[in-house]
């Protein structure tokens, strides 16, 4: 019940501010493509790894989508 209604208010500034990032070896969670049904594909990151986020994916994958938020945020 409660998974039906859990997108139901989403607002477009929750879409536009969302980002998720996405192990291709995640065996314990498998949530992608619910994701880019609901929010914006292309804030949807995968990566070479599993579920948890290890120091590779964190400088490849986290760093720099931090520093490209963090610019677009200042050029607003």
């Amino acid at each position: 019940m409660m998974e039906r209604q859990q997108f139901k208010d989403l607002t477009d500034e929750q879409r536009q501010t969302c980002w998720g990032l996405f192990g291709i070896h995640d065996e314990l969670v498998n949530t992608y493509d619910l994701y880019k049904k609901h929010y914006l594909p292309d804030h949807a990151i995968r990566f070479d790894g599993e579920h948890r986020l290890n120091d590779k994916v964190v400088q490849k994958y986290l760093f720099p989508l931090i520093h490209q938020i963090l610019a677009d945020a200042s050029n607003q």
